[in-house]
């Protein structure tokens, strides 16, 4: 498995920017599933499932969406919780999804191509269906169908692993985010 977080020696495309990453075909093909870091922020290279079509109900990638895995051992994600690790109708236990989340699409990415997820980085825009947030709040995926998250007051015990704190108050599309997401090996 090629897993080396400390290596900073891979290939990022036309760009060499982990955040505009998004190829039909890896220079290097065994550098899918690297994690690795550029410019203080953890990224880990990833293949986009080809379901993410505009004839989805969740739609294309959109920049700051999340990013769930569909297959760890493939290093496959997916913008829609539905048919990612953990929802009802791939696993059984329901609310599940939001245990796996890879991490934050920095780019539109395109279905079936190969691009970053962000798993580690302060002050980063993430998509948002909360309504009020306050700076401290635990950041989680949502509940519902969209990959986006929400917060959780400060001092409220946790009922899924967080994606990070909200950097801060927001009641906007984006809720920036110190994130750190544990990288899948």
């Amino acid at each position: 498995m090629p897993h080396t977080y400390k290596d900073q020696t891979v290939h990022l495309g036309p760009y060499g920017d982990p955040d505009k990453l998004n190829v039909d075909a890896l220079t290097r093909p065994g550098e899918l599933g690297k994690s690795f870091e550029s410019n203080d922020r953890g990224y880990q290279i990833v293949q986009v499932d080809s379901s993410c079509v505009a004839a989805n109900v969740a739609g294309i990638v959109a920049t700051n969406d999340l990013a769930f895995w569909k297959d760890k051992d493939k290093y496959l994600v997916t913008n829609d919780s539905r048919s990612c690790l953990g929802h009802p109708t791939v696993d059984s236990a329901n609310g599940a999804f939001r245990q796996f989340v890879a991490g934050v699409f920095r780019c539109a990415a395109t279905a079936g191509y190969y691009c970053c997820v962000l798993h580690r980085g302060d002050n980063i825009p993430i998509a948002s269906a909360s309504t009020s947030v306050d700076v401290g709040d635990q950041v989680v995926a949502t509940t519902g169908t969209g990959a986006d998250v929400v917060n959780v007051a400060s001092g409220t015990a946790l009922t899924v692993k967080p994606i990070g704190v909200a950097r801060s108050v927001g009641t906007g599309a984006l809720l920036y985010t110190d994130v750190d997401i544990q990288p899948a090996p």
